[in-house]
């Protein structure tokens, strides 16, 4: 981003001076406009981290911005010739490209650390709802021993562990 920044300056300058030379109608207030749009908009983002998650929309419109401003800067007039202007427009344009490559490469980043996320999340409800089955196990089998092992009772009035499950297990049923 400093490039753009410091290409628009040189730009802006380029620009200036043209326009106070010559007539500023144009090419040569163009030449003034493209970097008076480009500053305001790239230094928020070089200082403020709260603007990252913009960066990939301002990136794409500095890119584009640059690159009809090199087109018309450069191949007609103010800039035809090698110069502070013509070498301006061009670290400019260049410097978005690459930001805007910056960019689109860090959200194909994001997407795969969002995919990867969203993995983790998966695998950690799967072993939560194991979990819960586990503890829905445990709690059956509490409930049959609670059932089926009371010691106080005589021999022959005992239930079978099956038949304390099944009881248990209608009854969570009627539960849910």
């Amino acid at each position: 981003m400093l490039a753009i920044v410091l290409g628009s300056i040189v730009v802006l300058i380029a620009g200036a001076i043209l326009c106070a030379e010559e007539n500023c109608t144009n090419q040569n207030a163009y030449s003034v406009a493209v970097p008076s749009v480009a500053i305001p908009i790239v230094l928020p983002f070089m200082f403020l981290t709260m603007l990252q998650e913009y960066a990939i929309w301002a990136s794409m419109f500095m890119a584009l911005w640059w690159l009809i401003g090199a087109a018309v800067l450069t191949f007609d007039r103010p800039f035809t010739f090698t110069g502070n202007g013509y070498f301006g427009t061009w670290v400019a344009a260049l410097g978005s490209l690459y930001w805007f490559y910056l960019c689109g490469f860090e959200e194909a980043n994001i997407v795969a650390k969002i995919q990867e996320k969203i993995k983790e999340q998966q695998e950690r409800m799967k072993e939560q709802s194991a979990g819960k089955q586990k503890e829905t196990t445990e709690v059956v089998d509490a409930k049959v021993n609670d059932k089926a092992g009371a010691t106080d009772k005589p021999a022959d009035t005992k239930k079978t562990n099956d038949e304390v499950k099944l009881e248990v297990k209608d009854e969570t049923k009627q539960v849910a």
